[in-house]
Order: structure tokens, then C-alpha cells, then sequence
């Protein structure tokens, strides 16, 4: 997978970086120098672009792109422009961030159809973390149903998906695991089959309701 991320500040910066360690080769652009350098390591490709100059975004290879994430939040004129100038390149996949109530809205005006606000998915990671023990992400699907993305419990330690029987025990299903390797990298495991053990390491990745989670986890 190739995804490009356009504005390389502390949001911008950090996606470049856990793209990479997931094994996608990350295009990373951004009109400041010292942004392209700090992630040139982890960014198959990063150049100093300046963003609001369709000219330049042109000279990019968008179209070769699966995905398309812009980040800029601190500089509303420039995120706008570049907005535009991104829509009229007309990549597969183009997500913008907002960086307030008034630029979502705006966002959506100019019709881009993925809108993401670090701030308000920060705030629910954050509280699932505080309110769920062992998550480390959380997803809401619908009202009162989400991913969440937990360490194991110690009783689900060293069994296997068999043993467990998430659906049968906890009426929640299991998406993937992720695991890290010798290096530190993580690796997603994929669909787990029946034999398959769950690992102190382990990172799984959940789907169920609140109390359901909660259950599993050991809370209820």
C-alpha cells in the first residue's frame, strides 16, 4: 500500500511514522525543511513541496497513490488551498483533517468525503483507555458498539482461539491480532485460526459492546 501524508507537523509527523512501522511505503511532504528531515527515515519518499501550489502538487505521483491524508491544522489558508488543489488532482482516496467545528464544515462544503479530527478521536482513545483495562485504541462502530484494541487479559494468556470461544463466552469477535516481532515491528497476524495462542505480547483487536468488552477484560 502506498499512502501520501501532506503536512508534516506533530500529527503529520507521527502517522508517517506508525504507517511505516505497519510496512506501508509513505510518501511525506511538507514546505518546511525540517519536518521532511525529521521523518526521512521512516518515509520511503520525503521532499520539501510546497502544498498550496497546485504546480508543485502536480509534479507529484498522486495517481499512483491509494490514499491521500492531509494533516495541516495550524495554517488554515494553506490546508484550504491545498484542499482544493487535492480534489481537483482527484486521488483514489483523499482524507482531510480539521482542526475546528468551522473547517470540518467548510471540508465538507468543498466535498471531501473523509474528515478526520485527531482531537476528538484522541479524546475517546483516551477515555476507553481510562474506562476499559488493557485498551489501547478504541473505534465506535454505532452507539454503545466498538473496535477496541486491548492487550490480553491474563486468562485469555497462552490459550488458544478454541479455548477462548470469544463469539460463544463473551459475544464479541475477534478482527486480528497484532504481534511484534524479534526487531519490535508489528506484524498483523491476519484471521487467527482455531489452534492459534494468544501471547502476553499480543495486541487484539475487538469488536463487541461496551459491557461485552468489559467482561472479557474482566471488569464485569
Amino acid at each position: 500500500m502506498k499512502i501520501g501524508v501532506v503536512g508534516l507537523g506533530t500529527f503529520g509527523s507521527h502517522l508517517v511514522r506508525e504507517l511505516a512501522d505497519m510496512g506501508v511505503e509513505v510518501l511525506a511532504v511538507d514546505k518546511r525543511e525540517a519536518c521532511v528531515d525529521a521523518v526521512k527515515n521512516d518515509a520511503a519518499f520525503a521532499a520539501v513541496v510546497d502544498v498550496t501550489s497546485r504546480d508543485a502538487l502536480e509534479r507529484l505521483p498522486i495517481a499512483d497513490l491509494d490514499a491521500v491524508i492531509l494533516t495541516i491544522g495550524d495554517d488554515f489558508k494553506s490546508a484550504m488551498l491545498a484542499t482544493a488543489h487535492l480534489l481537483a488532482l482527484k486521488p483514489r482516496r483523499l482524507i482531510c483533517r480539521a482542526a475546528s467545528e468551522t473547517h470540518e464544515q467548510l471540508l465538507g462544503a468543498l466535498g471531501v468525503g473523509e474528515i478526520i479530527v485527531p482531537e476528538r478521536v484522541a479524546a475517546g482513545q483516551v477515555a476507553a483507555r481510562l474506562a476499559f483495562r488493557g485498551v489501547t485504541g478504541a473505534y465506535e462502530v454505532a452507539e454503545g458498539f466498538n473496535v477496541h484494541e486491548m492487550t490480553p487479559p491474563a486468562h485469555a494468556i497462552g490459550k488458544s482461539m478454541k479455548e477462548l470461544n470469544l463469539r460463544g463466552n463473551y459475544e464479541i469477535n475477534l478482527i486480528t491480532i497484532k504481534r511484534r516481532d524479534a526487531k519490535g515491528r508489528v506484524h498483523v497476524v491476519g484471521v487467527p485460526g482455531p489452534d492459534f495462542a494468544v501471547a502476553a505480547g499480543d495486541v487484539l483487536v475487538l469488536f463487541g459492546s461496551d459491557k461485552a468488552l468489559r467482561r472479557f477484560a474482566g471488569e464485569q
